[in-house]
């Protein structure tokens, strides 16, 4: 047994479960419902916006709903295991840790990475067919990251996952990752990047020989 049947078997686990689905249809409704919500309000008389700006809504809602759903997803997939007593079947079958760890993070990342690829790519053809503009490399962008994010966000989830013993404490580290996903780094790029631009972004005026500042003639 290798890390392929451990994700296939925890695939179809997630299959028939709710949270397979409710990941589906939060994509779904953060893609494809803003595509949609944005071409029924031009049909009120609002202009018709451009493609870009279309996906520029859909990422800024993905900064919060991407990491909130992958560790909401990953957090229980081997301290729940470990809980029922599953986890000895799991790490009894010839196969690594290793293994064990590879193939839920590939399950738990096809959990939120095939239906955000999917709805993201239809809501880029409806806005394509209804907008103004392509966007084609705003579209690989936003994909691109979304993707990176997510694997980044499943592997901190099944990390806490792996690193504790109760359900309580996987709950604890998934509050303090969101946290620092939602508040603290958005609070370190505002600090970086708006409160002080300017000690760092303008630059002194070229000066003359003589050593005055040259002036716009």
């Amino acid at each position: 047994m290798t890390w392929r049947d451990v994700a296939r078997g925890d695939l179809l686990h997630l299959r028939r479960s709710k949270m397979g689905w409710t990941v589906a249809g939060l994509m779904l409704l953060s893609t494809v419902g803003v595509a949609v919500t944005a071409f029924l309000m031009t049909l009120g008389g609002g202009s018709v916006p451009e493609v870009r700006l279309v996906l520029l809504f859909v990422a800024a809602i993905q900064v919060v709903l991407l990491p909130l759903v992958a560790l909401v997803g990953s957090y229980g997939a081997i301290v729940t295991e470990r809980k029922t007593g599953s986890v000895r079947f799991l790490l009894g079958l010839p196969n690594s840790r290793f293994d064990a760890y590879l193939g839920k993070l590939l399950s738990r990342t096809l959990l939120v990475a095939a239906p955000f690829t999917i709805c993201l790519t239809v809501a880029w053809l409806f806005s394509v067919a209804v907008f103004d503009g392509l966007a084609l490399v705003g579209f690989l962008a936003v994909l691109g990251w979304s993707l990176v994010y997510t694997v980044i966000a499943v592997g901190i989830g099944l990390t806490i996952s792996a690193s504790v013993k109760t359900e309580t404490r996987a709950v604890a580290g998934i509050a303090a990752s969101m946290l620092l996903f939602g508040v603290l780094w958005p609070l370190l790029q505002h600090f970086a990047l708006i409160v002080h631009p300017t000690e760092y972004l303008e630059y002194p005026q070229p000066r003359s020989r003589r050593g005055t500042t040259r002036s716009d003639s």
